[in-house]
Parts: C-alpha cells; sequence; structure tokens
C-alpha cells in the first residue's frame, strides 16, 4: 500500500510540474497552483505518515518483552501466595489484578484493563508482606512505569497515524479528480498523440 502511495506521490508530483510550465491547459473549478499546493501536502502527509508508522514495531516489541516481564512476575506471586495461602491462594489472586480466563488466571491481555489491574500490585505486595521477595516491589516497580509509558506511545502512535492516513485519503480522493479531468483535457488537445502527451507529463496509465 505504501509504495502504491508512493508512486502515486510522484505522479502526482510530475503532473504538478507539468501543468506549471502548461499554464494554458486550465480547468474552471480548481487552478494549477491549488493543485501543485495538495501535491506537496499529500506528499508531505505520506512522509509523515511513513516516519510515525516507522516507529510502532519498536514500541511493539518493548511493550512484548515488559508483558512477558509482568507475566513472568505474576506467576511468582501465585507461587508466594500458594505458600502463604494453600489452596486458598486464588481467593487473593484479584488483589494483584489477577482475573481468571478459562482453566488459568493471568493479567487481563486488553490494555487498558491490564493498565488498571497492575496498578493493584504494588499495593498488595506491601499489603501480603511480599515487598523484598525476589519478584516484589524493585522487580514491578520499573516494570509498570515501562508499560504505562510503552502502551502510551503505542496508543498515541496508532492514534496519529490513523489520523495522517485519514488526511492522505481524503487528499488522494481530491487529487485524483483533478487528475481525471486533466487527462480529458490532453486527450481533448492532443487527439491523437494524447498517450505520448500523457506520459511527457508524468501519467503512468490513463484511469485513475
Amino acid at each position: 500500500m505504501l509504495k502504491a502511495d508512493a508512486d502515486f506521490s510522484t505522479t502526482v508530483s510530475d503532473v504538478a510540474t507539468s501543468w506549471e510550465e502548461n499554464p494554458d491547459l486550465t480547468l474552471r473549478w480548481t487552478t494549477q497552483a491549488d493543485f501543485k499546493a495538495k501535491a506537496a501536502l499529500y506528499d508531505t502527509t505520506l512522509g509523515e505518515r511513513i516516519e510515525t508508522g516507522s516507529k510502532r514495531p519498536s514500541v511493539t516489541s518493548d511493550l512484548k518483552d515488559t508483558d512477558d516481564k509482568l507475566e513472568e512476575g505474576i506467576e511468582y506471586i501465585k507461587r508466594y501466595l500458594a505458600s502463604k495461602f494453600g489452596n486458598k491462594a486464588s481467593v487473593h489472586y484479584a488483589k494483584f489484578g489477577i482475573v481468571k480466563v478459562g482453566n488459568g488466571y493471568v493479567l487481563p491481555k486488553d490494555r487498558d484493563k491490564r493498565k488498571k489491574a497492575i496498578e493493584l500490585i504494588l499495593p498488595a505486595l506491601a499489603a501480603e508482606g511480599f515487598n523484598n521477595e525476589a519478584f516484589g516491589q524493585a522487580y514491578f516497580t520499573p516494570l509498570i512505569s515501562n508499560f504505562n509509558n510503552q502502551a502510551g506511545t503505542a496508543k498515541t502512535t496508532d492514534k496519529n497515524v490513523s489520523g495522517l492516513v485519514s488526511d492522505k485519503n481524503t487528499l488522494k480522493i481530491q487529487i485524483t479528480k483533478v487528475l481525471k479531468a486533466l487527462i480529458k483535457i490532453i486527450e481533448g488537445n492532443f487527439p491523437d498523440t494524447y498517450k505520448a502527451e500523457l506520459r511527457k507529463w508524468g501519467f503512468q496509465k490513463e484511469k485513475y
């Protein structure tokens, strides 16, 4: 998809330049200057979308690493509870944000629910006397902070990408309308050589 968008941007930029060089060809409902501005904005928006989207894999990887460590720590908390409460350990899971899923007990997978769940861990560790355990306060404090920061970054990145995609797609619709009109004008003005003329203008195809 991004390659197609990049190809489209190149075509639009070439056509904008060619139209500037051929001011005698006009459209009553728009201008060459307006088209050139939209072409530049499309290219900028596409670049921002690519740059913003390129950051997401790194954020995803960091967040997965934090998730894995949180889940590892929760398994040890369950062991601490089993040692302290025996077969009644599961009664105390909820105070640590642990929920029942199928036949197991885990942290919620949903990001927003997990964020709320892990807020319970530190107070519960203190209440149960587990602060100084290997998987106690020192282990969970940085993980909870990392999760909140990384999940926030992921959410913001996704929101920004979504907004840029929407802006890009809106511009593409407007630009395509002009491209279609220009093709018809070129065909009308160069009835015998319009295909070659379209290529000179930068059009990669005859229909958009």
